[in-house]
């Protein structure tokens, strides 16, 4: 596997807007996004020690394909719950805009030893361009993103 920035996030006009600033921040990275807490935690298993970053949303929808059961996408805190049973490895970023679950699972991944900060959605998406984006920059400077 190699090297990999994880993503936490169901919705498409948000990752439409995340890729192009991994791709500029973080080029030389492998970037996966999870639209579902269950897939994540599962690639996990096995890809987190290739983990150099991760960015959690809380809230993700349940999408029910006609005639079949409905399936549930888990949430962030879904993610955190398994991260808590493992050495840290790299900082993570929450950006879920559910103010009390994103403050649990920032102080939860932080009380655990985890690098973590919190973003917070705003200005319709322009803050995934402006303040995420900053985060990672001032995480990659600090030598906190490496591989």
């Amino acid at each position: 596997m190699n090297p990999s920035v994880v993503i936490l996030e169901d919705n498409p006009a948000r990752t439409a807007l995340m890729r192009p600033v991994l791709s500029e921040i973080l080029p030389q990275f492998e970037h996966l996004i999870f639209a579902n807490a269950p897939e994540m935690i599962e690639w996990l298993r096995d890809g987190l020690v290739h983990v150099v970053f991760m960015s959690l949303d809380h809230d993700l929808d349940s999408v029910v394909p006609v005639h079949e059961q409905p399936f549930d996408p888990g949430c962030g805190l879904d993610v955190v719950d398994y991260l808590l049973k493992q050495s840290p490895v790299a900082p993570v970023i929450v950006h879920t805009s559910n103010d009390s679950a994103g403050s649990s699972m920032l102080f939860r991944l932080r009380d655990a030893g985890w690098f973590a900060s919190r973003v917070y959605p705003r200005n319709g998406m322009g803050w995934i361009t402006t303040d995420w984006a900053s985060d990672i920059r001032a995480m990659v400077k600090r030598g906190w993103i490496f591989g």
